[in-house]
This record gives structure tokens, C-alpha cells and sequence, in this order.
């Protein structure tokens, strides 16, 4: 790693001091980020990756809780932390589930969307790329529709006898992963799951990712404040002034950061 890389490291080690997470040397990113300036981090511990393009992105490779912080704690760190060293954006590819040494993985997305309207990363204020601004709906289109449209037959007769209790022919999607979430996905769940009732959810979540959701990276916007006039009776010309001065302000910040860095 070159000068410019320790000395990112060194910063990024101070702001994530508070949370307990330490991250050393690199690493190659999983997914298709690559770039002559990225720099990139990983911590063991808390098993969470970073590459980071200073003054353009961070890209978070992998995403989990730390200690007694959640992964909602450590997201929000993470955005303040891009806000920080001035980048434009966050950016990510939704692989947010889980797998044990007892079951398959199980994709977290569809089940928040089907429960609160929204993927887990689209609460966060994510967006697909295709869908920057977030207009797209993902969930009204498909939430009436009966949940045994969205399976193969030899998923659904084997949903039907390894969750009896839930399953109807009459029920939809949202009704049927309501259920599930309420009724089998508790903590440490998959602790408690059939090894087959863990590959049918793996294959559930999979195929349901596949048909509703784009399979592409998601841009989290550092939300940057513009100015405000104090008063409406102020020319114009004074408030493209305040505009100028936040930009520059931004600017200054982003550079100072540099600085540090070089």
C-alpha cells in the first residue's frame, strides 16, 4: 500500500475508533469495482469491507453488526463517514442475508420489501442504479398477487408439506412472507429450521430477488445542504453568493481531506 493509502487508513481507523472496528490491509472487492486510485479495507472482527476512490465513492463489499452496534448502526456510520472525506456517493450490491452451517443463504430484500414496502437498503435511502430518485415501485405491482405464481411447482409442493400451517392457495405473496417473518423468522432462526425448510427459503428468497428486484448496484447520494436565503427579501445575487460560498465550503473540505491523504 503507498503513503496515500496509510494515510487513508490511518483516518478511516480514528472515525470508526468509537465503534471498535480496526481495518487493515486490502483486499479484492468481490464485485465488479475496480480502479487504478481505489484503495481498499477490510475488518476481521466485524467482518466489514471497504474500497474507497477518494472524492468520488466508497464501495462497501460486505456489510455486518459489530459488538452491540447493528448493521443499521454501522451503515449510518459508514454515510457519515462518506460525507466526511467529501466522496459523491455510496454504492453497493444488495446481498444483505444470512447462511449457517445449517442452512442455505436466505435473501433478506424480499422479505423487508413484502413487510414494510421497501427493501432493508432502500429504507437506508439506497436506490437501484436504474432507479436513482427512487420512483419506481417494487412492491404494489406483485403484493396481490398469489404467493404460487412466484414458485416451481417442486417448491411449491414442498412449501405446501414443510409449511403446512401457513400455506393456502388462496394467499399472496405479502400475506404468505408476513407469516413466515412472523411465525419462523425470529432471532437465531435458522438455528431452529428443517435443513429442508432452509433450502426451500433459499430458493423462495433467490427466485423472488430474481422476478421483482433488478439484479444491479445500489447509490446512496451523500446529501450535501445547499444554502438557504435567511430572508425573501434578499436580491438574488446575494444568494447565489451563500450557494457559492457552501460549494466552496464543500470544496475546501473535500480538499483538506485530500491533503490528509497525500
Amino acid at each position: 500500500m503507498d503513503e496515500t493509502g496509510q494515510q487513508l487508513l490511518e483516518i478511516v481507523n480514528t472515525y470508526f475508533s468509537r465503534f471498535g472496528i480496526h481495518f487493515t490491509s486490502k483486499y479484492t472487492p468481490r464485485h465488479h469495482v475496480t480502479h487504478d486510485s481505489l484503495y481498499t479495507f477490510h475488518s476481521n472482527k466485524c467482518g466489514i469491507y471497504l474500497a474507497i476512490l477518494p472524492g468520488e465513492y466508497i464501495y462497501i463489499d460486505n456489510l455486518e453488526k459489530c459488538g452491540q452496534y447493528s448493521g443499521s448502526q454501522v451503515l449510518e456510520r459508514i454515510k457519515s463517514f462518506g460525507k466526511f472525506i467529501g466522496v459523491k456517493y455510496i454504492k453497493l450490491f444488495d446481498a444483505a442475508g444470512i447462511q449457517s452451517n445449517t442452512c442455505n443463504f436466505i435473501a433478506f430484500s424480499v422479505f423487508s420489501l413484502y413487510t414494510k414496502g421497501k427493501t432493508w437498503y432502500q429504507i437506508h435511502g439506497f436506490n437501484y442504479e436504474s432507479d436513482p430518485n427512487g420512483e419506481i415501485d417494487y412492491y404494489s405491482g406483485s403484493k396481490n398477487i398469489p404467493f404460487r405464481y412466484f414458485l416451481s411447482k417442486h417448491d411449491l409442493d414442498n412449501f405446501k408439506i414443510l409449511f403446512s400451517d401457513i400455506y393456502t392457495d388462496d394467499k399472496t405473496i405479502e400475506q404468505v412472507v408476513k407469516e413466515l417473518q412472523k411465525k419462523y423468522l425470529h432471532k437465531n432462526f435458522e438455528t431452529r429450521l428443517s435443513k429442508d425448510q432452509c433450502k426451500i427459503l433459499s430458493n423462495i428468497t433467490m427466485n423472488l430477488y430474481e422476478i421483482v428486484l433488478p439484479d444491479e448496484s445500489m447509490i446512496y447520494v451523500i446529501p450535501y445542504r445547499t444554502s438557504k436565503s435567511k430572508s425573501k427579501s434578499k436580491s438574488k445575487s446575494k444568494s447565489k453568493s451563500k450557494s457559492k460560498s457552501k460549494s466552496k465550503s464543500r470544496t475546501r473540505r473535500s480538499k483538506s481531506v485530500k491533503k490528509m491523504i497525500k
